[in-house]
């Protein structure tokens, strides 16, 4: 089990559009099938503290690209 997702990333999940984070949390459902968007949304903002490593890596990752993309596309 990990820890929930550093503060760094979870403010730049805060930071992001509401579209943004519907589409990151497709992407999770659509890695994790079974799993709903509260589940991703629990991650994200820190809540869920039941993380698997995966579910921390690819949700780390996942906050990390789309942050970094909408930011050096403006």
């Amino acid at each position: 089990m990990a820890k929930s997702l550093p503060n760094s990333v979870l403010k730049m999940y805060r930071d992001m559009s509401d579209r943004d984070k519907m589409h990151m949390g497709l992407r999770f459902r659509d890695r994790y099938g079974h799993v709903t968007n509260n589940r991703f949304q629990a991650i994200a903002t820190g809540k869920a503290k039941d993380l698997t490593l995966d579910e921390y890596e690819f949700t780390q990752t996942l906050i990390k690209k789309f942050f970094d993309f909408k930011f050096s596309t403006v």
